[in-house]
Formats: structure tokens, C-alpha cells, sequence
């Protein structure tokens, strides 16, 4: 079994599983661009832990095809995603021993909130003003309350 179709049948299982359009399109993504670092060549049943090691500390793993490095969390979806392929490979019957049983994600700090711009806060402050129902005073006092706070 190769890298590709192994691939292909992962991604098909990950959609009868109820994985989201997003999910199956990024873990796709993600060991394609292992079997490109591979060369397209290897078969499933002929991955180490020493390969995806070096897999993982690869410019293809750490980088992105425009050549700006990957986030944290990129690379740990990168990792997920292999974890489970091989997960999937074992319980196929492809392998025996799972190769990214050694994989570990890296902790990484979590995304900054965006924040609003005086310009979105004046036009959202307008659009709130304009209200004339029963709930608007209440809206109002709701969203100074979350802005004066910092609340999102």
C-alpha cells in the first residue's frame, strides 16, 4: 500500500467519522506533503519513527511551500494528523506497530484575541445608537459592559 492510497482511504474515513470538510482538507494536506518529502516512493509498511522524525525537523514540515515559517500549532496539526494516519494504518491491518507512536505535540501559547479598532468601535457604537426597539437600551449597556471590561 502506498503513501497516496493509504492516504486516500484515511481521508475517507475521517469524513464517515463526522470530521469537518476542514479537518479531512488539512490532515490531507499534511501527509501529502510527507509523501512529497518522501519522494512519492515508500510504502506505508516501511516508515520508522527515525523518518518521521526526520520528517518533522524538515524544512517541508517547518515551512510552508512560500517558504514562511509554519506556526506552532501548524506543525502540531501536522503532528496530529500523523499520529492518526498511522493510528488508522495499525488498526487496518497495514501495520503492525504504529511509527508515530513517538510524536509529541509542543505546547504552544494561545492565539491573541483580535482586538476592535476605534473605527469599529465608533461604527458598531453608531449602529447600536440607530436601535429604537425594547432591547436596544439593554443591548447598548451590554456592549459598553463587554468593551469597558475587555471581555469578548
Amino acid at each position: 500500500m502506498n503513501i497516496a492510497n493509504a492516504v486516500d482511504r484515511f481521508t475517507r474515513q475521517l469524513a464517515a467519522n463526522g470530521r469537518s470538510a476542514h479537518t479531512q482538507a488539512a490532515y490531507r494536506r499534511d501527509l501529502e506533503g510527507l509523501d512529497r518529502w518522501l519522494g512519492g516512493k515508500p510504502v506505508v509498511f516501511k516508515i520508522t519513527p527515525d523518518l518521521l522524525a526526520r520528517f518533522l525537523t524538515s524544512d517541508a514540515a517547518l515551512f510552508s511551500p512560500s517558504g514562511a515559517p509554519r506556526s506552532p500549532m501548524s506543525v502540531n496539526r501536522t503532528k496530529s494528523a500523523l499520529r492518526s494516519f498511522f493510528s488508522f494504518c495499525v488498526e487496518s491491518g497495514w501495520l503492525r506497530e504504529n511509527p508515530a507512536r513517538l510524536i509529541r505535540s509542543t505546547p504552544t501559547s494561545p492565539k491573541e484575541p483580535a482586538l476592535l479598532s476605534e473605527e469599529d468601535i465608533r461604527r458598531l457604537r453608531n449602529l447600536l445608537s440607530g436601535e429604537n426597539h425594547h432591547l436596544a437600551e439593554r443591548d447598548r449597556l451590554i456592549f459598553e459592559l463587554l468593551l469597558g471590561t475587555g471581555m469578548r
